[in-house]
């Protein structure tokens, strides 16, 4: 029987499961258990998957929306190009070859892609620490080590990638700017902490969390594990909204590298395409032990993400405000499973 129960133990699924000797169908559904071990806002998981023979259809699912802190659904959409890079990168691993079709339109809101699988296959060379990292990434909520810094240093062709279909990456070194952006994420967090909507929305998806695990003798989750997350993200190990926001600014202060995630355009192509870019250099950044963390509100409130990319000369739209550094990793969140994310 399907559920929509969510788990941990999908973060334990192995390669050399792959069904090699199966019908593409079959390995396509194996596939999606890297899908969904995307990133997503609030953990929504925002997708669905369509398989038809040879065919891989990925769906936004709009009833995951959070209408208070992501009105027009770019997070949603972020979040569904985060789970397309996963899917392109386990494909790569198997050596599958395909065709991609888009088809992030208005008039089709939900449909984002359509990968045709050929009867062929082909050896990707270096994906291999890519893939890894799919199964280790997480979401960092911890203050990195000051004294080590980072070195971003792609490759000529990730490089080119990174910065394709308008999309870029910039990093915040200037240290005026970065007191700037630093108390800009102060401010925003005050506001978005301040604002009983966007809280009480974030305190459903996280208390549903729970709900869907069941709290089973399984050995999953605890009541425990989960009041922890809650402080968390609720903010409420501090004293006050002010206590948090100023340990968010000295977090962005003292990361070793801060950067943002920009798009030429502001729609629902350019919000995917800044997801699959994203969830790339999340890998990359696994891959070489590094931790990634967000600081979302900037981003949220439409007048702060103004500013920031006032504050930082740019013209282009900013859709991602994050750190990177060395630290320890983040909790795994729970994840529903294949099941329940097919259609």
């Amino acid at each position: 029987m399907i559920t929509n129960k969510q788990t941990l133990s999908v973060w334990k699924v192995r390669e050399d499961k792959f069904p090699q000797k199966q019908k593409i169908e079959i390995q396509l559904k194996f596939l999606l258990h890297y899908a969904i071990l995307a990133p997503s806002g609030h953990n929504t998981q925002p997708w669905k998957f369509y398989i038809e023979k040879n065919k891989l259809q990925v769906w936004a699912d709009l009833d995951q929306s959070r209408k208070e802190v992501d009105p027009e659904n770019r997070e949603l959409y972020i979040s569904v190009g985060c789970a397309i890079t996963n899917l392109e990168t386990a494909a790569k691993r198997f050596n599958l070859v395909w065709e991609e079709n888009w088809w992030p339109v208005a008039s089709k809101p939900n449909l984002v892609l359509e990968m045709e699988f050929k009867d062929v296959r082909r050896d990707y060379g270096e994906i291999e620490p890519l893939f890894e990292a799919i199964t280790k990434r997480s979401t960092s909520r911890n203050k990195f080590d000051t004294s080590k810094e980072v070195d971003i240093n792609f490759h000529k062709d990730e490089n080119k990638w990174l910065t394709a279909n308008g999309v870029k990456i910039s990093w915040v070194k200037n240290v005026a700017e970065k007191e700037k952006v630093a108390q800009l994420v102060s401010s925003a967090q005050k506001i978005w902490f301040r604002s009983k909507k966007l809280t009480e929305e974030l305190e459903f998806w996280l208390k549903k969390d729970i709900t869907d695990l069941g709290l089973k003798k399984n050995g999953v989750v605890s009541l425990t594990n989960f009041s922890m997350n809650l402080k968390q993200f609720m903010g409420t190990e501090f004293k006050s909204i002010d206590d948090r926001a100023e340990r968010d600014r000295k977090w962005l202060l003292e990361a070793p590298l801060v950067g943002v995630l920009w798009t030429k355009n502001d729609n629902l192509r350019s919000w995917v395409e800044a997801g699959r870019k994203y969830e790339y250099l999340c890998l990359w950044a696994t891959s070489q032990n590094l931790q990634t963390g967000y600081f979302n509100s900037v981003a949220q409130l439409p007048k702060k993400r103004s500013e920031l990319a006032l504050i930082l000369g740019e013209r282009m739209w900013p859709q991602l405000l994050f750190r990177m550094g060395y630290g320890k990793r983040g909790r795994m969140s729970p994840r529903k499973n294949v099941g329940a994310v097919l259609m």
